[in-house]
């Protein structure tokens, strides 16, 4: 037999499972249906739906005329593949009416279960647990999927702990190496964005200062009157935030772990290297550290008289171990200095002997050649300005571009080989121009000579 029921949907839900709320609309033998199909069986059902609709049923205890209409169908597996056309046998190789999984795909792959859940770690103090109403089929999706969920502005990298290796960290990349109810962390990603050259601020250009701005040299500036911390990782920012939150609350420090103190460290000594110095002072660390509590007062120590004096330590450290690697990369400024801090050092001279760094404000100390250049081709840039030099009236421009662009030649053979000043003379003839004094000074220094001499005259002044 097929019979086709209705129930009112919007009464209440005790009341609209009961027998006497589900009212018979249809009945009729299959082999009726078989032969004059579905179209004429419920034809008479669906005018009277359409009359429910358009007219409505009046009532008289209502005195109104309520309309409706038919909010789902249920039925069971047969029925459901029978009103839809499908084939009524599961013996058939496409099987599913939710998907095109054939019965071959069921037996040799793993079909997606229909719900997800899994714990994920924003930050150490930000673990949720997320439940997805699929499983995604890419890494892309899930990323996509997590963004929508919890509301995530930028963009990241996924990590998951594999139970193949104790539960370790590792990086997604196909969402089939996710267990049933992983655990996932996600990594924000910092994205550089170009500026255009035109955008860029040229008001440190003077007629006594011409740097070159397609030089590839990094160069430094003088440490500040007020050391400005580095923006850190969106991770590191957002812990810090939460942590300074709690602190105004109730005065509780962050705990900082091990993870957490790496990230600040680093980025902090990666900017002292890249814009000030190779070799900060205690006070310019101190300076640091009082900057980076009076900024996040979370990370104050209760045993320390000042709350820093372990940050300074822990700077010091750090900066010691960036110099390591940049000598490691080849970095001139700490390069020359290799061998010279362990028993064994170079040409048998004792340990922290020679230590060649800047002593008297040079910023620029021994800079790094520039980019796709080495000592051959700064030689080649060095004998022209000789030749320029010998004419009676040279290229001021030209001069000027070509000792910016060997000012790393020239520093190393000042800090390495200690030349005489007839050797200075005769190899760099433009360096003893009054103009290009004042230039190298710039260079070197970051300051501008003139003004400085005259501020100093001024300030010895009654």
């Amino acid at each position: 037999m097929c019979a086709i029921y209705w129930t009112i949907a919007n009464i209440p839900a005790k009341y609209r499972s009961t027998l006497n709320s589900i009212q018979l609309a249809l009945l009729c033998n299959t082999t009726t249906v078989k032969e004059y199909g579905y179209d004429k069986v419920l034809y008479p059902l669906i005018c009277d739906l359409v009359s429910l609709e358009q007219q409505g049923v009046y009532i008289e205890h209502l005195g109104a005329c309520v309309k409706g209409t038919v909010l789902f169908v249920s039925a069971d597996n047969l029925g459901a593949h029978s009103l839809a056309g499908f084939f009524e046998s599961f013996s058939v190789e496409k099987f599913c009416r939710f998907c095109m999984a054939s019965r071959t795909d069921t037996q040799l792959q793993q079909m997606a279960s229909q719900t997800m859940t899994m714990r994920v770690i924003l930050c150490d103090g930000d673990i949720r647990k997320l439940m997805l109403a699929s499983r995604p089929s890419s890494v892309d999706d899930l990323i996509t999927c997590l963004k929508i969920t919890l509301s995530l502005q930028y963009n990241f990298t996924l990590q998951f702990r594999d139970p193949e290796f104790d539960n370790e960290l590792c990086n997604l990349t196909d969402v089939s190496e996710l267990p049933d109810k992983p655990t996932v962390k996600i990594i924000p990603v910092l994205e550089l964005v170009e500026i255009a050259s035109e955008n860029l601020d040229d008001s440190v250009s003077t007629a006594d200062t011409v740097l070159l701005s397609t030089s590839s040299q990094q160069m430094r500036k003088p440490w500040p009157d007020e050391f400005s911390l580095p923006k850190f990782s969106v991770d590191v920012e957002f812990r810090l935030r939460q942590g300074n939150l709690s602190y105004l609350k109730d005065g509780t420090y962050l705990t900082v772990s091990k993870e957490l103190k790496h990230d600040i460290l680093h980025k902090i000594a990666e900017t002292l290297y890249a814009r000030f110095k190779a070799y900060p002072q205690k006070k310019d660390l101190r300076a640091v550290a009082k900057a980076l509590i009076a900024a996040h007062p979370c990370l104050q120590e209760t045993a320390s008289p000042t709350g820093y004096d372990g940050w300074i330590q822990s700077l010091a450290d750090k900066m010691g171990n960036y110099r390591s690697k940049m000598r490691a990369l080849g970095h001139e400024d700490v390069k020359v200095n290799s061998g010279k801090r362990g028993r064994h050092s170079v040409g048998g001279e004792p340990p922290n002997k020679s230590i060649k760094k800047p002593k008297k404000g040079e910023v620029n100390f021994l800079p790094n050649f520039p980019d796709g250049h080495d000592a051959t081709s700064l030689e080649k840039a060095r004998q022209l300005l000789v030749d320029e030099m010998k004419k009676k009236n040279p290229d001021a421009v030209f001069i000027n571009q070509q000792m910016d662009f060997t000012l790393s030649l020239r520093r190393k053979e000042v800090v390495m080989d200690k030349p005489p000043v007839s050797q200075m003379i005769q190899r760099w003839p433009a360096l003893f121009v009054e103009n290009q004094v004042s230039q190298e000074f710039s260079r070197v220094v970051g300051k501008n000579l003139k003004q400085e001499f005259y501020e100093s005259l001024d300030a010895s002044l009654p």
